[in-house]
């Protein structure tokens, strides 16, 4: 049987089947519930929100039964006599109907923007009165949902109602089976409301979910912590204080329940300084910004229609292995021959404001913004160039802060009017060069790479990977993929 559950195309399957039968149940339940409220026109909105989270629990527990999930609870679950915050790192998307199978319906759980998850479940949890959070910009701009003072208010407010609170402090998925900063909003609702935090960890998800789609059954297991009471803020010990403190008492208790393997290198053995180092394309931009840019350029009538056929066309010699990157990036850049690098730095910003912000992986921006609170060092490691790269560090910042950009540089020339670009490079970030630039940046900054990270997606990138302690391959091409399942590398799709 485990030879089976080892087999990839088995796991495909069964990873199908269980989503597919997830879905069809999910709907059925959804109407189901919806016709039986109807027909009571009479309920009140509180009431009718009971009997959701109850059909809710329900749902959970069969769904678990569906993927073949077992619970085992290792530790004694506290008595809870009085409102309680549930908190719990957050591993896979099965970690709220783990907990509301096991404490609900009196448990309101703490998400994301309703609207982000997918039908029908972004009806159920607006029905069953979830209390979703706006987590950051991008979320601002594509949902609706409370805001992080919003949300707090609204949890403190369910909490003196009697209620139970779950909220997962991480804020998002763990994409790389590593335990995320955790933020300070439990410690902030539970010194609020003057309600204990039940401190749990869940164990074992990432033998059940393979990737974003295979599957195979398995056991997690429900590691139970200490109740924690709140600290009382006085005239001496003031909130600010007392939330600081009290969030450090938080993430030692999640850390104590955690196996090792859980737990990222630089809390087991801090050090001053660690690294992030990020590629761009097709890991942090969704497609090629470079080539996009000079598309922007053609349809704005700045470059010739002989140049850009030139370009794809020795672009496609290349991905049949028929000319060098080398020719292939010397062809390209030309185009900025002559060119001011004022004007230059205006068409990069032109585009960027244009097209590339809309074409950004939220997945990176959510771990990009991870790193930035554990205070790691953000770097754009990247084959683009320069007056580009330097776009993607202006946006960027008013995010988090990014440290710095090891990118392609132009050549320059000075001329009557000011500095212009020649059409050649001095040097092009690409394979090892990235792994040099690195290394470079960590001797002047101090930066352990022993400890550090590095994110990219193709087979070029082999040595920045190489380059550090952690290594993630972002949806990452054949190539790459082999040599990271060989390496065991992270995969982040």
């Amino acid at each position: 049987m485990r030879s089976l559950w080892s087999n990839k195309t088995i796991q495909l399957l069964y990873g199908i089947y269980v989503r597919l039968a997830f879905f069809l149940y999910s709907v059925a339940n959804y109407w189901t519930v919806t016709t039986i409220i109807a027909l009571q026109p009479w309920l009140r909105p509180a009431a009718r929100e009971i009997i959701w989270r109850r059909a809710v629990k329900r749902h959970n527990a069969v769904m678990l039964a569906i993927a073949r999930v077992r619970i085992i609870i290792d530790g004694d679950v506290p008595s809870i006599t009085e409102p309680t915050i549930f908190i719990s790192n957050h591993p896979s998307i099965l970690d709220g109907f783990t907990f509301f199978s096991l404490f609900g319906p009196n448990m309101i759980p703490v998400t994301g923007p309703a609207d982000m998850f997918a039908y029908p479940f972004n009806k159920v949890f607006r029905k069953m009165g979830v209390i979703d959070i706006l987590r950051n910009e991008e979320d601002a701009i594509h949902f609706s949902g409370y805001t992080k003072h919003a949300a707090i208010e609204k949890m403190v407010e369910r909490l003196k109602s009697g209620f139970n609170i779950l909220i997962f402090p991480e804020g998002h998925l763990e994409r790389i089976h590593q335990l995320h900063y955790l933020h300070t909003g439990a410690a902030r609702v539970s010194i609020s409301a003057r309600a204990p935090i039940a401190v749990m960890a869940l164990v074992g998800h990432e033998r059940i979910f393979i990737d974003k789609i295979r599957m195979r059954p398995g056991t997690v297991r429900l590691c139970v912590g200490p109740l924690m009471h709140p600290p009382a803020v006085t005239a001496d010990y003031t909130y600010g204080s007392a939330v600081l403190a009290y969030q450090k008492q938080i993430s030692h208790a999640v850390f104590n329940l955690l196996p090792t393997r859980y737990i990222p290198e630089f809390i087991q053995h801090p050090r001053k300084h660690v690294g992030v180092f990020i590629d761009i394309d097709r890991t942090l931009y969704k497609g090629y910004s470079q080539i996009d840019w000079v598309k922007f350029l053609f349809f704005e009538g700045r470059v010739s229609f002989g140049y850009f056929c030139n370009v794809f066309f020795l672009e496609s010699l290349e991905l049949l292995g028929l000319v060098t990157h080398e020719k292939f990036a010397t062809a390209a850049l030309s185009v900025f021959r002559g060119f001011s690098v004022q004007k230059v730095e205006r068409s990069a910003q032109k585009f960027f404001d244009t097209v590339a912000t809309h074409r950004f992986n939220d997945i990176m921006l959510h771990m990009m913004k991870d790193h930035a609170e554990r205070d790691h060092r953000l770097v754009l490691v990247t084959e683009v160039t320069h007056p580009l790269a330097i776009q993607f560090k202006r946006y960027l910042e008013d995010r988090f802060s990014v440290h710095g950009v090891i990118c392609t540089e132009l050549k320059k020339t000075h001329a009557p009017h000011g500095a212009i670009y020649t059409g050649e490079y001095v040097r092009l970030c690409q394979g090892e060069e990235k792994a040099m630039g690195i290394e470079h940046y960590a001797r002047l900054h101090d930066i352990d790479l022993s400890r550090s990270y590095a994110y990219a997606d193709s087979s070029t990138d082999i040595p920045m990977l190489e380059s550090v302690g952690n290594a993630i391959a972002v949806c990452p091409k054949k190539a790459l993929r082999k040599v990271a399942h060989a390496r065991n590398w992270t995969i982040l799709e």
